[in-house]
């Protein structure tokens, strides 16, 4: 199924923390994730910028950056891997 063709109610949550130490270690970067991703893309994902959860690990800034893409958490988050798992899901869904 190509993306044109997909269900209205597929999205995907991408969930960018901006706490000090994760928007200064690289999330400031993956904002900018629509310009790096194919437009055809973009209905299908829902971009929330969110304080601090304190929940994700954040004592442990070796593995900050964090974000968070359908509930699941990404450590060490960069625009790269977040691209890499919004790719990975809507190829899933274009195979279906």
């Amino acid at each position: 199924m190509e993306a044109e063709n997909m269900d209205d109610d597929i999205k995907i949550e991408v969930e960018i923390f901006c706490g000090m130490t994760c928007y200064m270690l690289g999330n400031a970067r993956i904002l900018k994730i629509g310009e790096h991703l194919p437009e055809k893309w973009l209905p299908y994902i829902s971009l929330m910028v969110s304080p601090c959860p304190v929940d994700c690990g954040c004592l442990d800034l070796a593995k900050a950056p964090f974000a968070r893409i359908n509930g699941q958490l990404i450590q060490n988050a960069t625009l790269e891997s977040v691209c890499e798992a919004i790719t990975e899901i809507m190829k899933r869904q274009e195979e279906a």
